[in-house]
């Protein structure tokens, strides 16, 4: 009884140190309207404000390079931007828009009862209620971290689970901080990537709280049995309607059906595997709606999306995902690396998982490999991963805990030094990237990247730093103005 109440204790108070962490790091979140982020955005700014899905007005909000790209120069809206719908071109997925719902209408409230209550002989200029101000992007911005961190508490929770407390937490640590994750939590907030961890995770947590159950496991009612498919296939569904690849997860559910199907359960508990089948379509139809009403209007089918980017199934660059200077998932975030190789011990401690992981992973790599745009353009490491944050999670705790069994006095001392070193290179590599010290598009030198961690980036993130909780406004202007100029200059290629 006395080790079992130690053990509440430890995971209680690993849990209070991430919630920790979080809190300390959101001083750094930055509401900058980058890149894509101005077509994910759109959505929830068009509805509300404008009660439309008409884009025009939205996308002039948008960073100086994409603005080019939607407007010419008499600030007119490109023909090739117009559907044949006569709406505005949105490829991007509605998901992070339906997630920042909440924070934008309390943004939005907020914006109106200041304006209501500001006196006309006060000289405070009230914020416009027009969806851009920064009370509504600065909400948003942290609605984007705190998604971020709930879908790692949820990985934290698996993880946890299939290994130790300790394991699990420096493989969250790790993954939260020497990951791409930081970027797309703080930095880049309205990308879809924190969201997707979020969403992901909220799907294999459910999976994994679920399974027993629902595989004929352990007693259940029809009536739970219905719920929990219908709830995993709307979870599914709303994973993709938040971005799109996150489709993939639903591997995870269709080697549940390969199981059942296997085992020669096709009734299932007295329930027939069609049934189930059906519950699990329906939620992921619902899940789906969203997606599909919202193209349906912009482009008179439910099921065009907007994209139109080739895809080379028959020549992926498989190899070019993981190892290219043009932000390889391994060669950017080693940490990756680990957390991949830790899928081999964690097939041996839950195959169930571990299998599901593996396979996943091995088929998003596939999928993202075969993609026209493997490298994502801007992007740190390969951003598409971000996805998978709880089964790097698992798989790095996986890991862990072997060293640990393996080691075990060496590795209390040694995984965090490990762990605190990639964090550190990781934050290090961030700032080169983010600042423009090494180019955000097409391939970099490792030589000179490397040169800059120990000689370049002490100082000059110091001074940075400085600026940034001064002047961070000046900051991103500087940063976007380089950013410009590379673009200019950039040419996609595969």
């Amino acid at each position: 009884m006395r080790g079992i109440k130690v053990g509440r204790e430890m995971a209680k108070y690993k849990v209070h140190c991430l919630v920790t962490f979080f809190l300390l790091t959101l001083p750094t979140v930055t509401p900058y309207l980058r890149g894509d982020g101005i077509g994910y955005y759109s959505y929830i700014a068009s509805l509300v404000i404008d009660g439309d899905l008409y884009f025009e007005n939205e996308f002039r909000h948008a960073d100086s390079w994409h603005y080019r790209n939607y407007f010419d120069e008499r600030g007119n809206l490109r023909l090739h931007n117009y559907t044949r719908t006569g709406y505005v071109d949105n490829k991007f997925s509605v998901g992070p828009s339906i997630l920042w719902a909440p924070f934008f209408l309390m943004a939005h409230a907020f914006v109106k009862l200041q304006n209501a209550l500001l006196r006309a002989d006060i000289q405070v200029s009230p914020y416009p209620p027009d969806g851009f101000s920064l009370p509504y992007r600065y909400l948003c911005a942290l609605g984007t971290a705190f998604y971020g961190f709930l879908g790692l508490v949820l990985a934290f929770t698996i993880a946890k689970a299939v290994t130790d407390e300790w394991s699990a937490f420096w493989a969250t640590v790790g993954i939260w901080f020497a990951s791409a994750l930081p970027v797309y939590m703080y930095f880049l907030p309205f990308m879809s990537h924190a969201h997707s961890a979020f969403v992901c995770s909220l799907l294999v947590w459910y999976w994994w709280r679920t399974y027993p159950s629902r595989v004929g496991e352990s007693e259940n009612t029809p009536t739970h049995l219905y719920a929990a498919w219908f709830l995993l296939g709307l979870l599914t569904g709303f994973a993709f309607t938040t971005y799109y690849v996150n489709l993939l997860l639903a591997i995870f559910i269709l080697a549940d059906f390969v199981e059942i199907w296997g085992n020669r359960l096709g009734r299932h508990k007295g329930l027939p595997l069609p049934l189930l089948a059906m519950f699990y379509g329906f939620g992921l139809f619902l899940g789906w709606l969203p997606t599909g009403i919202i193209k349906w209007v912009l482009y008179g089918s439910p099921f065009q999306l907007g994209y139109g980017d080739p895809w080379w199934f028959h020549d992926p660059r498989l190899l070019k995902v993981l190892f290219s200077s043009e932000h390889g998932l391994w060669s950017w975030t080693p940490i990756i690396f680990f957390a991949c190789v830790g899928f081999i011990p964690l097939i041996r401690r839950n195959p169930t998982l571990g299998w599901r992981c593996l396979l996943t992973f091995l088929v998003f790599w596939y999928f993202i490999a075969s993609y026209d745009d493997w490298h994502g353009q801007s992007s740190f490491s390969n951003r598409f991963f971000v996805s998978l944050t709880p089964l790097f999670v698992c798989g790095l705790a996986a890991f862990l805990a072997w060293v640990r069994e393996q080691k075990r006095a060496m590795a209390l001392r040694f995984v965090p030094a490990l762990i605190a070193v990639l964090v550190l290179w990781n934050i290090g590599f961030i700032f080169q990237w983010g600042t423009g010290l090494i180019n955000k598009r097409g391939p970099i030198s490792w030589s000179k990247m490397v040169h800059q961690q120990f000689t370049v980036v002490p100082f000059e993130m110091a001074r940075t730093m400085r600026l940034f909780f001064t002047d961070r406004t000046a900051l991103v202007k500087m940063i976007e103005a380089r950013d410009f100029e590379e673009a200019k200059h950039y040419r996609i290629r595969r």
